[in-house]
């Protein structure tokens, strides 16, 4: 642990999500007023109509304002609770059933295992955010009268995770052949160790670095996922559609709100007003942005941790090719730089 606090970057990721996590719950359970309503006019003292929302950024509102007249900067820190945690506790699911699934995979014959491979090699190229979006519009969109938000919720958080799982699995299985093939392990075998013996007590010791590296790169690739269907109006959280104003031909016009301040449903729902107020995207966006950035800086202190942890050489002048796979639409994810030094002690 002293040596991982001497990364930087680590720290640097770390400190970034942990102040957020406080300053949201600190605000939402003990700064807001839940009595406080925001106001989408604002009157002067002889109550005559100012300004409407939405506000552009000024002293009152840093970031301006959306329109029902919330500050963006408020959203955002109430929101970052819920996207950065789910994003969290989604990528968490996502890596333990992987490792379920993975060593399953493993004890296949090796004709199921190749025709697996070959079906996941063919899923590394399809849209993410399309699939998902494929599958969730139904139920969140098409026919959201007829499903209760917490429906929608647990099916949102299913499709998400189960997109994931096939290539997260047999990437898993690889590295686990790939412990299992080493001559230490054969050592065990010859002295009567059960296959299961040697997979808790040995193999997976080799894999918990990697596992650790593969989960902060999957908060980083959930949270890209979710501004992804924001834009296609999937709210993660549940949404609302709100009548804004009718045209000249008696249309309704009628635009999607979130009904949590996550983040992405904050970029969905201003999005087609980016022309008009670019402010009420910016502050999204930059939250994304600055988040996603802080995990890859956690990601990148990891890899140099176990690097020098395990006093694993530099492979910039290898000739060998770099273990990696591509998941959909998403990070390249790579295990290369984290290869252990086998000790059978």
């Amino acid at each position: 642990m002293n040596r991982l606090l001497k990364e930087k970057s680590f720290v640097f990721g770390f400190l970034f999500l942990s102040t957020l996590f406080v300053m949201s719950y600190v605000y939402t359970y003990g700064i807001k007023d839940p009595n406080d309503k925001p106001q989408a006019v604002l009157y002067n003292e002889e109550q005559e109509v100012v300004a409407r929302a939405p506000f552009p950024p000024s002293e009152d509102f840093l970031l301006g304002s959306d329109k029902e007249g919330k500050s963006v900067l408020t959203n955002l820190i109430e929101g970052a609770k819920y996207t950065v945690g789910l994003a969290i506790l989604l990528s968490l699911i996502r890596i333990v059933l992987s490792f379920i699934l993975g060593y399953i995979f493993y004890t296949l014959p090796k004709l199921l295992k190749d025709k697996i491979e070959v079906l996941c090699d063919a899923y590394h190229y399809a849209p993410t955010a399309i699939f998902a979006y494929l599958l969730l519009s139904p139920a969140i969109i098409a026919f959201s009268w007829s499903y209760d938000e917490k429906v929608k919720l647990l099916l949102t958080i299913g499709v998400i995770v189960a997109l994931a799982i096939p290539i997260l699995s047999v990437l898993i299985m690889r590295e686990i052949e790939h412990v299992f093939s080493k001559e230490f392990i054969s050592s065990c075998r010859l002295i009567g160790g059960s296959s299961m013996h040697i997979f808790l007590k040995h193999v997976t010791p080799f894999l918990i670095p990697k596992i650790i590296i593969l989960f902060v790169q999957q908060v980083g690739q959930v949270l890209t996922l979710f501004a992804h269907l924001a834009l296609l109006d999937i709210f993660i959280g549940g949404g609302k559609q709100v009548i804004m104003e009718m045209d000249l031909e008696g249309n309704l016009l009628m635009e999607s709100f979130s009904l949590s301040s996550e983040w992405g449903g904050l970029i969905g729902k201003s999005w087609n007003s980016f022309m008009s107020y670019p402010w009420m995207l910016f502050g999204p966006i930059l939250a994304f942005t600055l988040t996603i950035l802080a995990v890859n800086f956690m990601a990148s202190g990891l890899i140099r941790w176990n690097q020098r942890e395990y006093n694993v050489p530099s492979n910039k002048k290898s000739k060998s090719s770099p273990s990696v796979m591509k998941a959909p639409n998403e990070h390249v994810i790579s295990f290369d730089k984290v290869k252990l030094t086998e000790k059978s002690g």
